[in-house]
């Protein structure tokens, strides 16, 4: 699995032999430890409003998060399979 996002898709079967798939998205980070006391969250989408304190993220589904992000936030480009991590100052509205 390369760093980044990456799609995955996942076939199950019963005993009849009915197939349900899902698409699932995936983050995945080489250099991620795991803390069972702090779980990571993660955010994917577009980049809808962004203040001085407040980023505005609306995902595939029309959800919109707001973000806060902490000195330790990580923001990855995933634009043309780049899978770049960028600084927050890097961020910017694409008004279409």
């Amino acid at each position: 699995m390369a760093g980044g996002t990456n799609q995955v898709l996942v076939s199950a079967f019963n005993t009849d032999g009915s197939q349900a798939d899902a698409n699932l998205l995936l983050i995945y980070s080489s250099q991620y430890i795991p803390d069972p006391n702090n779980p990571p969250i993660s955010y994917i989408g577009t980049v809808t409003d962004i203040s001085d304190s407040v980023i505005q993220i609306k995902d595939v589904n029309g959800n919109i998060e707001q973000i806060k992000a902490t000195t330790d936030a990580h923001f990855i480009d995933t634009r043309a399979s780049l899978n770049k991590e960028i600084k927050s100052t890097d961020l910017q509205l694409e008004i279409t």
